[in-house]
């Protein structure tokens, strides 16, 4: 088995898979280029998801707030 420079094993998605990892290697490019490890979840590029992750805008703050938490405790309430 030979390995990444990165000291990764190559390995395929279903032998990942079968020992349980959340990333494996091919050595082979992404769509956009990445020689980059994978999500064993569903394949993705760990670089891709990384650059689509920061050009996501960030969470609004109003969904954060104390007040959406305290309404959301008193619908929690409402129900029991």
């Amino acid at each position: 088995m030979s390995t990444n420079p990165n000291l990764m094993p190559i390995l395929t998605r279903d032998q990942a898979r079968a020992i349980g990892s959340r990333f494996y290697f091919t050595n082979k490019t992404c769509i956009h280029g990445h020689r980059a490890k994978r999500y064993t979840a569903n394949g993705h590029c760990v670089v891709c998801n990384d650059l689509h992750n920061a050009a996501r805008p960030p969470e609004p703050r109003a969904s954060r707030s104390p007040s959406r938490r305290r309404s959301r405790q008193e619908i929690r309430d409402a129900n029991h």
